[in-house]
């Protein structure tokens, strides 16, 4: 530590919910008192972003100042206000043929209440520009794109995804196109294709290996999912996913191997 090599999303657990509180709080000078009122009785919006300052804290120390600086897209460290819009591109495996890119589904911020689960437009677009600046590594072959964020990117039961599906369809159809999305939240394995209106992606969830059981779902077990990208001649042609969980403190291999092969345009569809 710290490893530019570990790769960020903040998630709702992530949000200090005292922070977020702060525009609520006022000060009586003369009975030199605190009050709890509302956000906008003191207009001080702004203070909501400190919400997620001890992730950005974190967030230094495990992937450094100087890394964190170079990835971000926007909500960068030094800019409190524009914090909870947090999005990073990550090219620095672009020489294997992928290229990861994340940001916050934690949003907005909410000084009554747990935050949203709400993409911001503008994240998005910032990280398209990001990934269009890179030239392709070989003729027009472009590398795999991987995405991560908390939220499922696509449409879910409950609270499961973000809310504004949509704006992440329209991104999903853009160039270059999104072939793998990695998220979490639910606490479930789960691993599914979907492609339409211009887009195909695959979508991979994953139980936590540490969360107790009365906050994972029912009859779901804690482990994690081991992805593999295989490559040929330089180029990532083939993925391959696993799910392992414990099971009476053994670590077992669940069922077989899910797995995809590369299309022309750099996303992956199922094999035969």
């Amino acid at each position: 530590m710290p490893s530019n090599r570990i790769l960020l999303v903040p998630g709702n657990h992530d949000v200090c919910l005292p922070f977020a509180a702060a525009p609520r709080i006022g000060l009586r000078g003369k009975q030199k008192t605190f009050t709890l009122g509302r956000e906008e009785d003191n207009g001080r919006a702004e203070l909501r972003a400190y919400a997620l300052l001890p992730y950005l804290e974190f967030a230094r120390r495990i992937v450094g100042e100087a890394s964190l600086k170079a990835t971000c897209v926007t909500g960068t460290s030094d800019s409190l206000d524009e914090s909870e819009s947090i999005a990073w591109v990550v090219d620095q495996f672009r020489h294997l043929g992928i290229v990861f890119y994340g940001l916050n589904t934690a949003r907005p911020i909410d000084p009554n209440s747990l935050p949203g689960r709400r993409v911001h437009a503008h994240s998005l677009n910032h990280i398209k520009e990001r990934l269009q600046l890179r030239p392709p590594m070989r003729g027009t072959e472009q590398p795999i794109v991987v995405g991560l964020a908390h939220h499922c990117p696509l449409s879910g039961e409950g609270d499961r995804s973000v809310t504004n599906p949509l704006d992440f369809r329209t991104f999903f159809s853009g160039d270059p196109m999104t072939a793998l999305f990695l998220h979490g939240h639910a606490h479930e394995r789960g691993f599914k294709y979907e492609e339409g209106g211009g887009y195909r992606v695959v979508v991979s969830s994953a139980p936590s290996p540490t969360v107790r059981a009365d906050k994972r779902l029912e009859d779901t077990l804690r482990g994690f999912a081991m992805i593999e990208l295989e490559r040929e001649v330089g180029r990532v042609t083939r993925l391959r996913q696993w799910h392992y969980e414990w099971s009476s403190h053994v670590l077992e291999k669940r069922g077989p191997a899910t797995s995809y092969r590369r299309t022309p345009e750099g996303t992956f569809v199922p094999e035969p």
